[in-house]
C-alpha cells in the first residue's frame, strides 16, 4: 500500500515557566516535575514537564489544525523543561492519519516520535 503524504506543518508554541505547576493540579505528585533538588538527584538540571503534558500540548495544537481526532500513539524519546518552545512538525496522509514528531528548539532535542494521531472522519476537512 502507497501512502501519499499531502502537506506538512510545522506549529511551534512556548511552554510556560509555570507549566509544571499548573499540570500538577491533575494529581501528578511526581517531585521530579517540581522539586529542584529531587531534580537534580535524578541527573536533571531542573524539573521536568510530565510526557503527558506535551503530548496533550502537541495533541491539542494538531487538533486545532486538522480537526478532532479518536486515537493518539507516540513514543517518548527525550524530555522537556518548562519555558522551552515545542516545535511540532506533522503531515497529513491519505488515509485521515496525521503523523508527527514534537522537538524542543532551544535544544534541538526531539522528545516525541513515531507518532500518529487518527482523525474522526466527519466528512468534512479543516485542511
Amino acid at each position: 500500500m502507497k501512502v501519499l503524504f499531502l502537506l506538512e506543518i510545522v506549529i511551534l508554541n512556548q511552554t510556560s515557566e509555570d507549566q509544571a505547576a499548573l499540570y500538577r493540579l491533575n494529581a501528578d505528585f511526581n517531585p521530579l516535575h517540581i522539586d529542584p533538588n529531587f531534580a537534580k538527584a535524578a541527573k536533571f538540571g531542573k524539573p521536568i514537564l510530565h510526557g503527558l503534558c506535551f503530548l496533550g500540548i502537541s495533541a491539542k495544537l494538531i487538533s486545532d489544525k486538522f480537526g478532532s481526532y479518536d486515537e493518539i500513539k507516540c513514543r517518548f524519546t527525550g524530555s522537556v523543561y518548562p519555558g522551552e518552545t515545542l516545535k511540532i512538525v506533522c503531515w497529513k496522509d491519505s488515509s485521515n492519519t496525521i503523523i508527527f514528531q514534537t522537538w524542543v528548539v532551544e535544544r534541538k532535542s526531539l522528545v516525541i516520535s513515531n507518532a500518529a494521531l487518527k482523525l474522526i472522519n466527519t466528512g468534512s476537512s479543516k485542511l
